[in-house]
């Protein structure tokens, strides 16, 4: 039986966002523990390995304390049940991000059923915040105060940069 009271946040964080911050951060008033699972670059389009994006992800939620970032890789729901996590947590910007989330979500399920898939809509004023947008600001030497962490701002700058 998995632990209702644990969650899973997963992504390549490539890097992560304000936006991702927000999930967590709501995330963690909700469970009493939140895992931050940051896939390894396995898949070859992340831009920056593994352990780069767990450095950034670890600065970002370090004042949160039920929260740890590890990395990942495998199948999440297996990643989950190895953790006795209860819940996975997605994020969801925009109706995009939904119907790819809902097919995903049915494979999840089919795998294992026992652990649910929790959807946070992220504010408006978050929506439009991607990894993707922070790495075309940083090529075009744009301005990414206010779409990463302010704690991780130097460090995604000098990887990214």
């Amino acid at each position: 039986m998995n632990n209702k009271r644990v969650a899973v946040f997963a992504g390549s964080f490539d890097p992560f966002t304000i936006g991702h911050y927000n999930i967590v951060e709501r995330a963690c008033l909700l469970f009493d523990k939140v895992i931050v699972a940051v896939s390894r670059d396995t898949d070859g389009k992340q831009c920056k390995c593994g352990k780069e994006r767990l450095d950034i992800a670890s600065i970002a939620v370090k004042n949160l304390p039920n929260v740890s970032a590890v990395l990942f890789d495998g199948m999440l729901i297996d990643f989950a049940a190895k953790h006795s996590a209860g819940v996975v947590v997605r994020g969801l910007r925009n109706c995009v991000d939904l119907e790819y989330e809902k097919s995903l979500s049915e494979i999840y399920r089919k795998q294992n059923p026992d652990i649910e898939i929790l959807h946070l809509i992220s504010p408006s004023h978050f929506a439009h915040i991607s990894s993707s947008i922070v790495k075309e600001l940083l090529r075009h030497s744009g301005s990414i105060q206010g779409y990463v962490v302010s704690d991780t701002h130097d460090k995604v700058v000098e990887i990214y940069r």
